[in-house]
């Protein structure tokens, strides 16, 4: 390729993993760190009411907030002059959470499921469906039905969103939580 080509297929390359799925050349045949970061892309999405997947850069930059906030010792967690509200900084963290919590069980679990593949090949597609992408590595014509099914079920939860799902399945009632004294527990 030329230097231009090698800069358009670079620049293509690097915003399809956010949600398209497209792919200008051979995702397999890129470097180990290449993958990595494109694996990070598809995790962290597009923003938010797109039709992007993943957890959403709105969602990781309020959990950045909080994260700095707490580094700084300040109360909460604030951006562009204003302050982020509490139920925002414990939903964003909730769907992080939740997300990395989910895509580990799922890696796992596809991992024992396909002991034979690839293990940097499986974990691309188990990213690629629970963050709705759409990219793979070729290998989803050689797993289990098994493997496909709970692929199908990223899929689905990924496109539903986590909390959705859980908030869907709880029934919608009034605060419940108990009012006790709070304390401060040691965290390293």
């Amino acid at each position: 390729m030329t230097l231009w080509e090698k800069w358009v297929q670079s620049l293509f390359n690097s915003l399809v993993p956010r949600s398209a799925g497209f792919a200008s050349v051979n995702p397999a045949t890129f470097l180990d760190v290449t993958m990595l970061l494109i694996v990070t892309q598809m995790i962290i999405g597009g923003s938010s009411q797109s039709m992007a997947g993943g957890i959403k850069v709105n969602t990781l930059g309020v959990a950045f907030a909080s994260l700095r906030a707490v580094l700084l010792g300040h109360q909460g967690a604030t951006a562009f002059n204003r302050t982020i509200s509490r139920a925002s900084v414990r939903r964003a963290n909730a769907i992080v959470t939740l997300s990395l919590l989910t895509l580990l069980a799922y890696c796992v679990a596809m991992l024992l499921l396909e002991p034979a593949l690839p293990p940097k090949a499986v974990v691309f597609e188990t990213v690629s469906a629970l963050f709705t992408v759409g990219s793979s590595l070729g290998i989803t014509a050689d797993l289990g039905d098994v493997a496909k099914t709970l692929l199908c079920t990223a899929m689905f939860l990924g496109r539903v969103g986590l909390l959705s799902l859980l908030c869907g399945m709880m029934r919608q009632r009034r605060d419940l939580s108990p009012h006790l004294p709070s304390d401060n527990v040691i965290i390293n």
